[in-house]
């Protein structure tokens, strides 16, 4: 226990958490006294709105129902995520060689783009295009009558295998949580009884 206040506990595991959150060391005696001071008006503050009924508001219950089904919810997908098998050496090596345009021969581009109030200048990413636009934005290098996206210059990104090794791992390992979790939600949609009501 890392304090009291009137008789409700302040544990040592929500020092730890809170410092987390504040960026600071609860080992540090200058920032747990802070933490426990945000800890102790926190629950302070939470007393006195219990006390006046504030709890039990609609807004206010909504608003609690509303973040323990967040929470709730962040930590099962975290779950998820730390269920799913990371993509093998062979599957990272394949991605990178079916996507250049994000990797070896990634290139970054510097664009006039017509707006609503005239041209803008852009700086596009190869790695967030698809293959399609990338062809489009080079067979307009050069062409003063484009309506759309004029590619003044582009130039390679220049990075070592490691550093895109990295990258495509974890570009797969999001794609396999996202995936997972889209998987979870269909079965569990499947499974609950669900009935919309009708205005």
């Amino acid at each position: 226990m890392a304090a009291r206040v009137d008789g409700i506990e302040i544990t040592d595991r929500e020092l730890t958490a809170e410092g987390a959150i504040l960026g600071l060391n609860p080992q540090r005696p200058e920032d747990r006294q802070q933490i426990l001071d945000r800890l102790i008006d926190r629950t302070l503050l939470a007393q006195a709105s219990e006390a006046e009924l504030i709890d039990r508001t609609p807004a206010v219950q909504l608003a609690i129902r509303r973040a323990r089904a967040e929470e709730l919810e962040r930590a099962y997908l975290a779950r998820i995520a730390a269920r799913t098998l990371p993509p093998s050496p062979q599957e990272i090596d394949t991605f990178i060689q079916a996507h250049p345009h994000r990797f070896g021969e990634r290139t970054m581009f510097l664009v006039d783009r017509m707006s609503g109030t005239g041209r803008i200048r852009l700086v596009l990413d190869s790695d967030s295009m698809s293959t399609d636009a990338i062809r489009r934005l080079r067979n307009q290098m050069g062409n003063a009558n484009s309506s759309t996206d004029k590619l003044v210059s582009s130039w390679p990104v220049n990075e070592s295998e490691d550093v895109q090794y990295k990258r495509a791992n974890t570009l797969l390992m999001q794609a396999r949580i996202d995936r997972a979790i889209g998987e979870e939600r269909e079965m569990l949609r499947r499974q609950a009884q669900i009935e919309l009501r009708s205005k």
